[in-house]
């Protein structure tokens, strides 16, 4: 079989399934098919069908019956294939149809002009008729030529228009096929469910809002459970709930997106709850840290106290001694037992003391003595830090140049050392890194260097009151005579952030190799946040009393934030706002699109400690006096000397609305004389 007969045997089955498909189409049009031009009143003009090229045509009885043909197909009913005109000309094979086409179409015409001229010259049969007779029928053949001319004209049109339409451009063609497609419903097609969902997932809330509106099939699709579970997650809303466990999610995430938006209007307009957080003893407060709905303060006394803001609990740990040590650095030679640093987790609550020893307390359980003592060297314990998330429970603790590791066993829930380092200079700070994937990093900053040990999950064992190396410690900053400020870790990228005097570093941990230099302070850099930053995004805080935005693409600050009365002390920052503590006793909120100060507030004692989780923001403002003088009859120091501890609630918009109640008056005299007296006089309710 040649090439052509595969060809027109292709072209043969499709036109018989087209032509199936349309048989209900075909139908219709004929009976709409009727004709409409007076040429036709006495005629019987058959179409046969309203996009045929066919016509038959019968002037009278007498006459036989005549057909125009312009298609080479007599057995097609229509030469036009819905909806896609280049396939019905693919159909009709190539262009050399439509040439036989047209030469049929003369030629029938030429027979129908050679028929006609033909009867229209035929002389009388009768040789001798009335002159009346005569006549009469010269004007009936002068009608009928007026007719057939009518005819001829109105067939010799259909034979242009069936030109025009075969010279139509196939731009015009491929448009109009567009056209069609486009009324075809999406999935007027057999498609599963299963599939049209996880086509339509792929779109954002809005574009699902459209989808509704298109059609019921649509509006069941864009209102699955599914979607809308999964769109729940992605805002960050009830990820430990399934699709499967609750109904209405997309009422969910309306409440939850309602809730965004009041809880963002009311940060901009600092419209909230604000409560202070008070333990009114004798002792001033020496640190402050927060997680989640916990916050942890730790006193002069020893003491620490929880606040559980979720449940609304309060607890009071007791230190574990509160007896004096011998200190010949001091005139009296004697030191108490001062809580140096309190640090917590979501299970575990850690404080360091001046003596050395280490304190922990699990909140979880009922106690509130202290569940374990972890014992140092002489040395003051000033730094400790807990694993939050990393599947190894670890604990770090810095002591002088010493650093122990510790991991909780799961046999009895109490912490046993692992390695102890020397870092062979004093610790200024210590952070855990926890990487997605991997064990924790420990990062210590020292003088002016910056060193990080990758923790085992399997140490050799430890001599007791021996010192041992298990891995040397991998230097990842060092510059000469430039002092390390701060540093910061990120969880996310495994980056360090080093502050120094007038810039900033970033390096990687994973490969040890600077990442980036950042520039544009003109003071020592006192604090960086990388932790709970943005991805790609920064903020630090200087000296010289300005709050900086970096982006880590770009070495110089992206915003500047200028306006604080005094350096600052703690930054933090997420897609909108940041949020900044002096040691002037204020907490500034700014706008990142607007470049400007929202509001503050202001403390006596420079913050300490500031950290916002959703719709609440923790400030710690801590003393920088922790012994100050007082009478000696006095027990307790004044409130003004504790420190304080502030909590702001976003949620709910706590103000009053119109003239609270208090200044509403029931004076009865004429109102004439009741000149704003229910703003001015509000004794009678008192």
């Amino acid at each position: 079989m040649t090439a052509n007969e595969e060809l027109e045997k292709f072209r043969e089955n499709w036109r018989a399934e087209l032509s199936s498909k349309s048989d209900s189409d075909s139908t219709r049009n004929e009976q709409n098919n009727k004709p409409f031009h007076p040429a036709f009143r006495d005629a019987n003009v058959v179409f046969e069908s309203k996009t045929s090229t066919s016509v038959s045509y019968q002037s009278s009885d007498n006459d036989e019956k005549k057909t125009l043909d312009f298609s080479n197909d007599s057995n097609s009913k229509t030469l036009t294939y819905y909806p896609f005109n280049i396939v019905g000309n693919l159909l009709r094979s190539s262009s050399k149809s439509h040439t036989k086409d047209i030469s049929n179409l003369n030629k029938n015409t030429g027979e129908l002009v050679k028929s006609t001229s033909c009867k229209s010259e035929s002389p009388c049969s009768t040789e001798k008729c009335e002159s009346f007779s005569m006549k009469r029928k010269l004007k009936t053949d002068h009608f009928q030529k007026k007719e057939k001319k009518a005819k001829l004209k109105y067939l010799f049109s259909l034979k242009d228009r069936h030109v025009r339409e075969s010279k139509e451009r196939i731009l015009d063609k491929f448009i109009s096929d567009l056209d069609e497609i486009n009324t075809i419903p999406f999935f007027e097609l057999s498609i599963p469910r299963e599939i049209a969902i996880n086509i339509f997932k792929h779109l954002e809330v809005k574009d699902l809002g459209r989808c509704c509106q298109v059609s019921k099939s649509w509006k069941s699709l864009a209102e699955d459970e599914l979607l809308w579970c999964n769109i729940c997650h992605k805002l960050g809303f009830d990820e430990d709930s399934t699709a499967i466990e609750r109904e209405g999610w997309k009422e969910i995430v309306q409440r939850y997106v309602e809730r965004r938006n009041t809880l963002h209007l009311n940060w901009k307009e600092r419209k909230g709850k604000v409560q202070s957080l008070q333990y009114d003893h004798r002792g001033i407060i020496c640190s402050v840290n927060s997680v989640d709905d916990i916050v942890v303060a730790g006193y002069t006394t020893g003491e620490v106290k929880m606040w559980d803001l979720s449940e609304g609990d309060e607890c009071i740990f007791k230190p574990s001694t509160t007896g004096l040590t011998v200190d010949l650095a001091v005139e009296w030679g004697t030191t108490s037992n001062t809580l140096e640093n309190v640090y917590v987790s979501k299970s575990t609550i850690a404080a360091s003391y001046k003596h050395g020893n280490v304190d922990m307390w699990m909140p979880s359980g009922n106690s509130t003595s202290v569940a374990q003592t972890l014992s140092h060297s002489t040395y003051n314990t000033r730094h400790v830090c807990l694993s939050q998330s990393s599947p190894l429970d670890t604990l770090i603790t810095g002591a002088g140049p010493y650093i122990q590791i510790y991991y909780r066993e799961r046999k009895d829930n109490l912490y046993q050392q692992k390695a102890v380092l020397d870092a062979n200079q004093m610790i200024n700070q210590l952070h855990l890194l926890e990487p997605t994937h991997g064990l924790p990093v420990a990062v210590i900053t020292l003088n002016t260097r910056v060193v990080i040990h990758k923790i085992q999950e399997h140490y050799p064992s430890v001599i007791s009151d021996t010192i041992t190396n298990s891995e040397p410690l991998i230097e990842l900053h060092n510059m000469i005579d430039y002092d390390v400020m701060c540093t910061d870790v990120s969880d996310t990228s495994s980056q360090v952030a080093v502050g120094l005097f007038d810039k900033i570093k970033l390096y990687d941990v994973m490969s040890q190799k600077e990442a980036g230099t950042f520039l544009g302070h003109t003071h020592c850099v006192t604090c960086i946040n990388l932790r709970d930053s943005p991805e790609d995004r920064f903020v630090t805080g200087s000296h010289d009393r300005r709050v900086r935005v970096y982006d880590t693409r770009i070495e110089q600050p992206a915003i500047t934030f200028s306006g604080s009365t005094s350096y600052i002390t703690t930054v933090q920052i997420d897609d909108w706002k940041v949020v900044s503590g002096n040691a002037g006793g204020f907490v500034c909120v700014w706008d990142q699109r607007m470049s400007t100060k929202l509001w503050e507030m202001h403390n006596r004692h420079p913050v300490g400690h500031c950290k916002f989780y959703g719709h609440r923001l923790v400030v710690g403002n801590i003393p920088i006096e922790k012994t100050p003088v007082v009478d000696e009859f006095e027990t307790s120091y004044y409130r003004r000397q504790r420190g304080e501890i502030q909590l702001y609630d976003f949620s709910t918009n706590q103000l009053t609305e119109g003239v609270p109640e208090i200044c509403l008056s029931s004076y009865d005299q004429p109102l004439a004389s009741n000149y704003n007296i229910s703003l001015a006089v509000p004794y009678d309710k008192l």
